[in-house]
């Protein structure tokens, strides 16, 4: 069940310990398609197959909402986790082919081009969520902001279940042919310790 209550966040669960221990060095990590991510010294890679098994059950969820298999050229670069049972965060970075897509495709989107792309997004994480009875609410609007040196998409909310609250943000950057997701997740009680570290992760973020 917790492992589904992950994939209802539509990102891996994982764990650290919050700002106020000791801020571990980030590892760079090379992935698919040119990018690259530090992740923290202390966290885990999920890998092979249990990485697999966890994108089997997601597809499974997606079933049950009516959404189609991953398109073609979906790949999901890296997911990490550091092991403390207490405090809940995440971060995984996919990619998938599209290619007409430009790195001007996403930040060149108008006011009501990002209401309409928000709408749709929210339809679908709502109806994914409630599934299997995960409540999403607490919407930001889907606004144009940075990490590091790039212009993204940013959009976060609250979903919440049996493991209590999490706050989920997720980051879009268009790429010369691909569109790449970042999904950050953290329990809302360590939501302002576990955002230093977070901030390191998002500026280590290297897009091709």
């Amino acid at each position: 069940m917790r492992r589904l209550f992950v994939l209802l966040m539509l990102a891996v669960t994982c764990t650290f310990s919050t700002a106020a221990d000791v801020e571990p060095q980030l590892i760079t990590t090379k992935l698919a398609h040119g990018a690259s991510v530090g992740i923290p010294e202390t966290w885990d890679i999920i890998r092979g197959t249990e990485l697999q098994a966890i994108e089997t059950d997601a597809a499974k969820v997606g079933d049950l909402v009516g959404n189609p298999s991953p398109p073609g050229g979906f790949d999901t670069l890296i997911a990490a986790n550091f092991p403390d049972p207490d405090r809940y965060a995440s971060i995984a970075i996919s990619s998938t082919a599209h290619h007409a897509i430009t790195p001007e495709a996403l930040v060149s989107a108008t006011d009501a081009d990002l209401k309409e792309m928000q709408a749709k997004n929210r339809r679908y994480v709502t109806k994914f969520n409630g599934a299997a009875g995960v409540n999403v609410w607490g919407w930001s609007p889907l606004r144009k902001t940075k990490i590091g040196k790039y212009m993204v998409l940013h959009t976060s909310y609250l979903v919440s279940s049996k493991y209590g609250p999490h706050r989920l943000h997720n980051y879009k950057y268009s790429g010369r042919g691909r569109l790449f997701d970042i999904l950050v997740s953290t329990n809302t009680k360590d939501e302002e310790a576990n955002s230093v570290i977070i901030k390191r992760i998002l500026a280590s973020i290297v897009f091709p």
